[in-house]
């Protein structure tokens, strides 16, 4: 058998030795002796393979895909996994340069990708060859380890262990951060078996690869008692971003302080959980109060909340298992991996004063107004959903500004870099264990990864168009006040594109609404099939602001 098929076979074997069990493969030719090595070794190991055409929509799904097992279980409880490490392997040259939104995402995002990238061989590099250029390295920063496998290495146990490193890097093993790592591996012809039964002759022979695995044991980050960083003559708030610790709801309720969470904290459904944190925070009586501030996750959504972990003048402590903790302004005391010994506390007149404050937005949102927010709380309270993708930009922020109940799903959004790339894709990967996905984005979202339509996930999506013609989140922002033809040009960009030919064409069922109740109507349909629920909105800069800062006449109404 060719080296270049025993090398492709020795490195699926040792990433499946090493705990990986899911492989999101794009075709190319290049990479066609791990198409071999993966088509033999599904039938012969515990490991099962997607396959993506777009490289990009690749590393968003495997993103998607490696968030799975943390999204809640059936009865809506946190689930006590890490994300599972997931290997892409993709073609070389372009290939490559594509998965890099993705993976600078998953980066951020801490998710422990292992990108497998097929090269020339050291004799085509630099001199002109078609299809190649500098791979290793071509992550920059986004990556904790890269490593060049040349195309006449040996797949030894050398190998393996070599491998294993990678896969230790990427799930974050001793002091490092949980995140993508890169495995360039120069290929040379010939590409293809000579017979089809090479590979499973080796598999047979080779046995069990775990036999020469090496066992790696993730270093545990030991929890700070409270009193050793919170002070407790402080009135202190808890403010939860994207990522937050699962024991930060526990840690709220015992101390009875008041927990301010973004959709994507998954504690909305904790007792201490006051909605409408950003209208809370606008409120200069309520922050003029706040003494101390304890931040877990990474909160990325409001202006309110960097303002407020901006000020020199209150404490903050931050709690996170990561090297890049959430600490813009530099400003925080104390900064832990987690907390223990919490003493019992009670909320009385503090947690009373903000849980009136967040009554005022309630009564600010007109729930018989056909707007993005009053759409966002319908499909907040959706019961037929497990899991809720939500899009950058104004999507997740009118969750943000108009939820008040607890969620019904696990809530899941790309916020690493905050960006509207990848979306469609992210949903598709959440769906691997057969979930019933519910996404919602922009117009913009969604036609920046219309080319997604093309997959299908393990289980069903049904995706929700907020469409008022373009990109409606500067209108809230200072933007919103340039001349209107300035504003469409550089900022609304609106697009002329069909969006239920577009479903057509893609093989999706369509339906429009354009009422609260069409809605109701279409989130009342089971997600049993590819679906796009087109909602056609006008903006309502001005909604937005009316939650963010009710007036004093409705404070008064109360």
């Amino acid at each position: 058998m060719t080296q270049s098929l025993r090398l492709a076979l020795g490195i699926v074997r040792a990433l499946a030795a090493h705990g990986v069990r899911d492989f999101v493969y794009s075709p190319g030719s290049r990479s066609a002796p791990f198409a071999y090595a993966l088509d033999a070794c599904e039938r012969h190991l515990d490991i099962r393979t997607w396959i993506v055409l777009d490289e990009r929509d690749a590393a968003f799904f495997a993103g998607g895909l490696s968030r799975a097992d943390e999204l809640a279980t059936p009865d809506f409880t946190p689930a006590a996994h890490e994300p599972r490490p997931v290997a892409l392997i993709m073609t070389s040259g372009g290939a490559v340069a594509e998965m890099h939104a993705g993976i600078a995402e998953a980066h951020h995002s801490h998710l422990p990708l292992i990108v497998v990238s097929a090269d020339r061989p050291f004799e085509m590099r630099s001199v002109g060859a078609s299809q190649t250029t500098t791979q290793a390295g071509i992550f920059a920063s986004h990556v904790s380890m890269t490593c060049d496998i040349p195309a006449d290495t040996t797949a030894d146990r050398a190998l393996t262990a070599r491998v294993g490193r990678l896969v230790a890097a990427a799930r974050g093993w001793s002091a490092t951060d949980r995140g993508p790592v890169h495995l360039n591996v120069a290929l040379r012809d010939p590409l293809a078996p000579a017979s089809a039964g090479d590979l499973e002759k080796i598999l047979m022979d080779e046995g069990d690869p775990a036999v020469s695995a090496t066992r790696f044991f993730l270093c545990e980050r030991e929890p700070v008692a409270w009193r050793q960083v919170v002070d407790p003559n402080l009135r202190t708030v808890m403010i939860a971003g994207d990522g937050a610790h699962r024991d930060s709801a526990a840690w709220a309720e015992r101390a009875g302080i008041p927990l301010l969470a973004e959709p994507t904290s998954e504690l909305t459904g904790s007792s201490a959980w006051i909605p409408h944190q950003q209208s809370i925070l606008s409120d200069s009586d309520v922050l003029s109060q706040i003494e101390q501030v304890i931040v877990t996750g990474r909160p990325t959504l409001s202006r309110p909340v960097s303002r407020l972990l901006a000020r020199d003048d209150i404490r903050i402590v931050v709690v996170s298992e990561h090297t890049e903790w959430p600490d813009v302004a530099g400003r925080a005391s104390s900064v832990v991996p987690s907390l223990c010994d919490v003493p019992l506390g009670e909320g009385g007149e503090w947690c009373d004063c903000l849980r009136e404050r967040s009554g005022y937005a309630d009564d600010a949102l007109d729930p018989e107004q056909f707007s993005m927010l009053t759409v966002a709380d319908l499909i907040w309270r959706d019961t037929g959903t497990d899991v809720l993708v939500l899009g950058a930009s104004n999507t997740v922020r009118a969750f943000d500004l108009a939820i008040r109940t607890p969620a019904q799903a696990s809530v899941v959004s790309n916020r690493g870099l905050a960006g509207i790339d990848g979306t469609i894709a992210t949903a598709w990967g959440c769906s691997a264990n057969g979930a019933r996905v519910r996404a919602v984005m922009g117009d913009l979202t969604f036609f920046h990864d219309a080319s997604a339509l093309a997959l299908r996930g393990g289980g069903a999506l049904s995706i929700i168009v907020l469409d008022d013609q373009g990109g409606s989140i500067f209108a809230s922002l200072e933007h919103g006040q340039a001349p209107q033809s300035m504003y469409e040009r550089w900022f609304g960009c609106a697009q002329s594109v069909d969006i239920e030919s577009l479903c057509r064409a893609y093989g999706w069922s369509y339906c429009a609404a354009v009422s609260l109740d069409d809605v109701a109507e279409a989130l009342a349909l089971p997600i049993d099939e590819p679906s796009v629920i087109h909602v056609e909105l006008t903006r309502d800069a001005d909604g937005m602001r009316r939650i963010l800062t009710p007036s004093r006449s409705q404070k008064t109404s109360r």
